[in-house]
């Protein structure tokens, strides 16, 4: 069996062969795992961005601000900098827009409370207590329960593919299950790397 794609270029997922990949294997596992790496690379990203009674930017980089006719993440809209340690200073772009990017910082669930100031929407980051540290916690687990949900959704997609491989091509029941393992080694693999980014950030939290 080839474990995925040896070189030369992949084709778009509307050219591959529904019961195989482009190279004739039954599962594109290199594929599959590009998508879960993407996934969990997302999941480091956001958890990097967590940061404990600390003004960071990077706190605000996954609030959406919803607008008239559609949304769009807040530093898509306005200028997010440092004011001092436990403050921040968000600049609109557009200034019709900071009422609404204050609301929805207010209901982004990250515990801060916005108030404007001069054209611009000041967020003051409370210090760290009890009650901050278990509300990131939380938050932190859910956000890396919506990758692992991905992630299995990426292998039910692998399974569905080599399901019907294995039903076009007649397959020997051995070498499907040899297929099977391949697909829910590199799940497993992704699902511990999501429970060691989860752990570490929760040690760093708590020491804060």
């Amino acid at each position: 069996r080839k474990g995925g794609k040896k070189g030369g270029s992949q084709r778009s997922a509307e050219q591959e062969d529904p019961d195989g990949d482009a190279d004739g294997d039954p599962v594109d596992m290199a594929r599959m795992e590009k998508r879960m790496d993407a996934r969990v690379e997302r999941l480091a990203s956001e958890l990097q961005a967590m940061r404990a009674g600390r003004a960071s930017p990077g706190i605000l980089d996954h609030v959406r601000v919803h607008l008239k006719g559609g949304s769009a993440l807040l530093p898509e809209l306005a200028l997010v900098t440092v004011k001092d340690a436990q403050t921040l200073l968000v600049v609109p772009n557009n200034p019709d827009e900071q009422s609404a990017i204050e609301a929805s910082i207010r209901s982004a669930e990250l515990g801060l409370n916005p108030r404007p100031d001069k054209g611009a929407v000041l967020v003051p980051v409370p210090k760290t207590t009890k009650e901050s540290r278990d509300r990131l916690v939380k938050s932190l687990g859910a956000l890396a329960e919506q990758t692992r949900v991905h992630v299995r959704k990426d292998r039910q997609d692998a399974m569905k593919q080599l399901k019907a491989a294995s039903k076009a091509r007649a397959m020997p029941t051995d070498e499907a299950r040899a297929w099977e393992k391949d697909v829910q080694a590199a799940t497993d693999r992704h699902a511990a790397r999501i429970d060691e980014l989860v752990k570490a950030k929760t040690r760093e939290i708590e020491r804060a």
